[in-house]
Formats: structure tokens, sequence, C-alpha cells
């Protein structure tokens, strides 16, 4: 149930023997200088990084950025520029100013591992509506707050 196109795995020889046409590319379209410097360090970085982490595919860098970086600002900067050398690099795209695969939208991005679980079991199964299961809790729940006990006084 995830928002995110099936993992394609990396080739770090790719992008290192393609990354200049990105670059020339954003130059030419009259991007920043500080946004290709961004796109180039990060290019960089993964170049000379990779021989440490042995990264499978883009997500996994991705999850090191999240573990490692200080601030969230920064987390999600790198992100936008992992997110454009990744589309670059897998799918021959250049940057449009949409968003990348790894940038995750909608609520169930946002559910806790548990309720996670429970959505993919009733997605995978097919067994039930999910929407009408949802539905049922809520009503039932929201029932529940007037079923309070009464104490005979005597």
């Amino acid at each position: 149930m995830s928002n995110h196109k099936a993992k394609q795995p990396m080739n770090v020889e790719n992008l290192r023997s393609k990354f200049t046409h990105l670059l020339s590319y954003m130059e030419e379209a009259g991007y920043s200088d500080t946004y290709i410097r961004g796109i180039h360090k990060e290019i960089q970085w993964i170049l000379s990084e990779n021989d440490n982490h042995q990264w499978g595919d883009y997500y996994e860098i991705c999850k090191h950025y999240e573990r490692e970086t200080i601030s969230r600002r920064n987390y999600m900067r790198k992100r936008a520029y992992l997110g454009v050398i990744m589309e670059f690099d897998l799918n021959g795209k250049f940057p449009d100013g949409r968003d990348s695969a790894l940038i995750k939208k909608g609520a169930y991005t946002k559910l806790i591992p548990a309720f996670k679980s429970l959505v993919d079991y009733f997605f995978q199964h097919d067994a039930v509506n999910i929407f009408q299961v949802v539905k049922v809790n809520v009503s039932f729940t929201g029932n529940l707050q007037y079923c309070k006990p009464t104490v005979a006084k005597g």
C-alpha cells in the first residue's frame, strides 16, 4: 500500500558517468547556482560514500539522511536533492518541479507501523472493504461515549 513505485536498484557507475548531463541541463534551464551546487555536492557525497555504505537503492540513502541529519529542514532539503538525482539516474528524467517518489504523501504514510500493518493486511487479503471497517469502528467508538453505566442510589 506504499505510495511509491517499486524500488529500483542503484547503479552508481551510471550516476558517475551521466551526472554532468544533469548539471548542464540545470544550468541551461536557469536553476540557481546554489541549487546546482547542492545537487552536485549530494552526488559527490553519494559516489564517495557508496563504498562505505553499500546502498542498494535511493530509499536506503534517504533513510540514512533521516537518521543522520541534525535538523528537519536540512533533511527535507537533502531528500529533495536526492529525489532529483534518483529520477535522473533511474528514469533519465530532468527536474520538472514535481515531487519525487521519495516524498511520501497521504495519511497512510503518517500511520504508526501497527496501523500500517492492519491496513496492509486488509488490502492484501481483500477480505473486506477497509473503509467499511473504519466507518463501523468510528461509529462504534462514538456510541460508547454515551453508554455510561448508571449506579442505583438508594
